[in-house]
C-alpha cells in the first residue's frame, strides 16, 4: 500500500508483515530501503500494527 509520495521518493507498506520501505523515484521495486521506527518518526508516521492473513473461506455452491 502507497503511504506517501514525495517529489523523490514514495514510502510503502507491507500490511501483512507491518513492515514500511522507501522507494526513490526511477528505482525498480526490489531496490526499496526497510525504514527504521526512527525514519518514521523523522518522516512524521506512525506505524501501523501487521495485518492478520485473512482466513480462506470455503465456498458453498448450494448455498450463496
Amino acid at each position: 500500500m502507497i503511504v506517501r509520495i514525495d517529489p523523490r521518493e514514495v514510502i510503502l507498506r507491507d500490511d501483512v508483515k507491518g513492515k514500511y520501505y522507501a522507494l526513490h523515484m526511477g528505482d525498480y521495486l526490489s531496490n526499496r530501503t526497510e525504514l527504521t521506527k526512527a525514519d518514521l518518526d523523522v518522516l512524521g508516521i506512525k506505524p501501523e500494527p501487521a495485518k492478520e492473513k485473512p482466513k480462506p473461506t470455503m465456498i458453498d455452491p448450494d448455498n450463496p
